[in-house]
């Protein structure tokens, strides 16, 4: 299992949601991808569950089956598909806003020892 960015996990709970269509190979094969790297999901067939498609964008609509929803986006089975290198990427933007946390905390702590001048 991979380690999956905290600011990732901490939005898992119930956040995450794959819409599929029963049967679908490409949906079971989504389904296995998610497992493998760790992330949680509910399924939902979209022929029970069609009101949930309402705030799906019509681009990713029209790419067909399975969208998984993370959040407020959503991604197609080739996105799915990538997950490994997107949650790899994200991971790498939390390391960012990390270091540049910390840098504005230690640029705190110098402004308030050297306070600027303000006439």
């Amino acid at each position: 299992m991979n380690n999956i960015p905290s600011f990732l996990s901490d939005s898992f709970p119930s956040e995450n949601s794959m819409f599929i269509v029963p049967g679908c190979t490409k949906c079971e094969r989504a389904k296995n991808i998610l497992i493998e790297q760790g992330i949680p999901f509910q399924s939902y067939p979209i022929f029970k569950h069609r009101d949930l498609l309402q705030n799906v964008p019509y681009e990713k609509k029209r790419k067909g089956f399975p969208l998984l929803k993370i959040n407020h986006d959503y991604y197609t089975y080739d996105e799915i598909k990538n997950i490994k290198e997107t949650v790899s990427l994200l991971g790498e933007y939390e390391k960012t806003v990390i270091q540049m946390n910390e840098m504005n905390q230690s640029n705190d702590k110098y402004l308030k020892v050297f306070p600027v001048y303000q006439p």
